[in-house]
């Protein structure tokens, strides 16, 4: 089998961890036949310190090499630029494809899913992070924006999504802190008291699901974990009725529903 790569792309580099299923010297062999590097590394801050590094890059995770915490660990490597997480679990294990998917996993394939479906699926989202870093930012400098009230989240290139509710409120609370560290706890007060009840973890799943959510524009929000501390929104504007101002300004209404 063979995969025609982007004109612009010599290798496609597969992270991931030592014992994993794909690190083998038969399946790296194998991959690289097919034009994917695989570089393993011996622990978890090895592989997230090699993230962003030599660019774009797909990791592949599986419970084995992991130690089972595959959807803890694809939650601390989603959203971080020029990467792709892939999370090869175990068969029938509902819960963790739906719980890796919504922490921002790009794709949950099942450890005995064949081996070529792996690395095409592992190749066809290789491609389309590449494709969504040409995305040429007409104004490097410019903000992300919260348009029509706080509903639309927009990129520098004008491209936009939608927020729910939840996310409209994570955003704007990190966005009136914008380049400042707003902690977990803060974040569970702020939306608890707009609504009901939210846990820590809850508050993760939605970083994760406003980062993921974000991408589809082509482009990363600048929104950063930091461990042990929070979180960090940088360059962001909030559009009101009464023109453009600072994402420091007061806070926009909250909207039940």
């Amino acid at each position: 089998m063979r995969f025609t790569m982007p004109a612009d792309v010599t290798q496609l580099r597969l992270l991931t961890l030592t014992g994993g299923l794909l690190c083998s010297e038969q399946a790296s062999q194998h991959l690289l036949e097919l034009g994917i590097d695989t570089q393993t590394y011996a622990s978890v801050d090895a592989l997230i310190q090699a993230c962003g590094q030599h660019g774009p890059a797909v990791c592949a995770l599986d419970a084995i090499a992991a130690g089972g915490s595959t959807v803890t660990l694809a939650g601390r490597l989603a959203g971080k630029p020029d990467l792709a997480v892939v999370v090869l679990g175990t068969p029938g294990n509902t819960g963790d494809q739906i719980r890796s998917l919504l922490l921002g996993a790009d794709a949950w394939l099942s450890v005995d899913t064949p081996f070529t479906v792996i690395a095409a699926t592992i190749y066809a989202i290789f491609r389309r992070l590449t494709t969504s870093t040409e995305c040429a930012d007409p104004a490097p400098s410019a903000p992300w924006r919260m348009a029509e009230d706080g509903w639309r989240l927009q990129a520098p290139n004008g491209h936009g999504v939608a927020l729910t509710r939840r996310e409209r409120d994570i955003v704007s609370v990190l966005g009136r802190q914008s380049g400042r560290t707003v902690t977990r706890a803060a974040l569970v007060e702020h939306l608890s008291a707009s609504g009901a009840p939210v846990s820590p973890e809850a508050v993760n799943m939605l970083v994760s699901r406003v980062r993921a959510k974000a991408r589809r524009t082509g482009m990363t929000l600048p929104l950063a974990s930091l461990p042990g501390r929070g979180y960090r929104l940088d360059a962001l504007m909030i559009d009101t009725a009464s023109g453009e101002r600072s994402a420091q300004g007061p806070c926009i209404a909250h909207r039940e529903g």
